[in-house]
């Protein structure tokens, strides 16, 4: 009789001697000697026998397809090194039993054509299933309770490293990769570019994800210095603080995710990458009154020379470095005298006094209504405890008082985030501003279109080696085309830049 011999162990089995490789080997070959079985092929594995996924396993059944002429058994030591799932073991003895090949243990053999036997075969494979079964729950159940704890179990997020605190509990350190991380979520947060234009960027900076997997990393929660413990059982999901620092506020994670599920709009204003063409889409045929695009065109030898022109049958067209050159005399003639600067600020500040006495209003009333529900919780604790109300209303009660105080706080920290850094913001924005034409020469073209963008909404008509424009960004014109006007007539304060300080709860826009 010819046999194919199989051993397998596991990670969990290889200090047993009783399941070492070696032993299975010695045994099955004493075996076979014994019963005068002529051995053609040994094959083990390193794998978990929870289903067939086993690469020698799958040699196996392989060669036995082939050969299922020539082999008649296939040996084991125990049941359990054949498999631990009875669904998936019996499925494979008949697979193999089709082919005409027995299926049986060296140590505890079974005539599988008695019905008796069948039985037994079902012990065999059901016990170590049932063994499984325990160890993942006990498995599981830990994890659970690690994490409760805020103990990070598993692999390491991009941007952190597994690591023991001084306790010896498992958590996250920071690496190198935690800056990459952070930019990311700030470009989605803005909106002006998709999720998969900001993965492209990244990738240029050492970011190797794919779509879904970048996905991922922007749906992790665990950069927010939290961790997720997913529902179970009774259990409803639970957000708890983790033991390892964060890379990210909770108030910018909050952001990525209306972008990510689609509940914030993006903002796409695709820049055009060539240098050349800098005012594409920005300018306005004065002939049809359409937006001018450009393109490059060959001469014979082949040199390169670009020009904006309109499309569709009209043939306004003119070269685009003269238009390039112009805008920057053109950005010459917005200037910005210190002492408008100065009024400007002030006007800014006294209009956001009043809404501070709100905001701060705001932010009481949001403490007195956490400070609520923290009672009600505490309430709710002890009616629980004392049995006056059942477990599922307990925690569709807590869960409910969970979301509001979730809500609450976040309600918060976007009132404490209301106005900050406003010095930071006037002084970043109004030094552009101030001079914004060496500003303008001197950015990349992505910044010098966002420049475009806010200086001229609606666009610039180029005619006859000038610019105009029917209707530029009205508070900038305000406050750089009439510093004359605000030094002669300081009765212009309140008429004019009064009524263009931004509304309560507003950040000055940046460039």
């Amino acid at each position: 009789m010819n046999a194919i011999i199989y051993t397998r162990v596991s990670t969990d089995d290889q200090a047993d001697k009783g399941h070492s490789l070696p032993f299975q080997e010695e045994f099955l070959r004493q075996y076979c000697l014994i019963k005068k079985y002529n051995v053609l092929e040994h094959y083990q594995d390193d794998y978990s026998a929870k289903n067939f996924e086993r690469p020698e396993f799958k040699k196996l059944f392989a060669y036995c397809q082939k050969n299922k002429k020539n082999v008649d058994i296939i040996l084991f030591t125990r049941w359990d090194r054949f498999s631990r799932n009875l669904e998936e073991a019996l499925r494979m003895i008949r697979k193999f039993r089709e082919m005409g090949i027995q299926i049986n243990s060296a140590a505890n053999p079974l005539e599988l054509d008695s019905p008796d036997s069948k039985l037994l075969l079902a012990v065999f494979l059901t016990i170590p299933e049932v063994e499984n079964d325990k160890n993942s729950i006990r498995t599981s159940e830990g994890m659970r309770m690690a994490k409760k704890l805020g103990c990070w179990v598993g692999t390491a997020p991009y941007g952190y490293k597994n690591s023991r605190n001084a306790e010896g509990k498992s958590t996250l350190e920071i690496n190198e990769n935690a800056s990459l991380v952070k930019e990311a979520y700030a470009l989605v947060s803005k909106g002006t570019y998709s999720m998969n234009e900001v993965r492209l960027m990244m990738m240029k900076k050492g970011m190797r994800f794919h779509k879904q997997s970048f996905l991922n990393l922007l749906k992790n929660r665990a950069y927010t210095g939290n961790i997720t413990v997913p529902e179970w059982k009774k259990e409803s999901e639970k957000i708890v603080k983790g033991l390892h620092p964060a890379i990210i506020d909770d108030a910018l994670f909050e952001r990525v995710q209306e972008v990510v599920t689609g509940r914030s709009r993006l903002n796409l204003v695709r820049d055009i990458d060539n240098e050349n063409l800098v005012l594409r889409h920005f300018l306005l045929c004065p002939q049809c009154g359409r937006v001018l695009t450009g393109s490059g065109s060959q001469n014979r030898i082949k040199k390169l020379y670009y020009y904006y022109h309109c499309q569709d049958g009209c043939k306004e067209r003119f070269p685009a470095l003269p238009a390039n050159e112009l805008m920057n005399e053109y950005l010459n003639g917005f200037s910005f005298d210190k002492d408008v600067q100065k009024l400007f600020i002030r006007k800014i500040r006294e209009r956001l006094n009043p809404a501070h006495d709100v905001k701060v209003k705001s932010i009481h009333e949001v403490e007195e209504t956490i400070l609520t529900l923290v009672s009600r919780s505490r309430t709710l604790q002890n009616k629980f405890l004392d049995g006056q109300i059942e477990s599922n209303d307990y925690q569709d009660m807590k869960k409910r008082l969970e979301n509001e105080m979730i809500e609450l706080e976040k309600k918060k920290s976007a009132l404490l985030n209301t106005d900050e850094n406003l010095e930071k913001f006037l002084a970043k924005g109004l030094s552009i501003i101030q001079n914004v034409s060496k500003t303008y020469r001197t950015s990349q073209i992505g910044r010098k279109r966002r420049i475009l963008r806010v200086l001229f909404p609606n666009r610039l008509i180029f005619e006859k080696n000038t610019y105009r424009t029917q209707q530029p960004n009205e508070i900038l014109s305000l406050i750089t085309s009439f510093n004359k006007a605000f030094r002669k007539n300081k009765s212009l304060e309140n008429e004019a830049l009064s009524s263009w300080a931004p509304p309560a709860g507003l950040e000055p826009a940046t460039l």
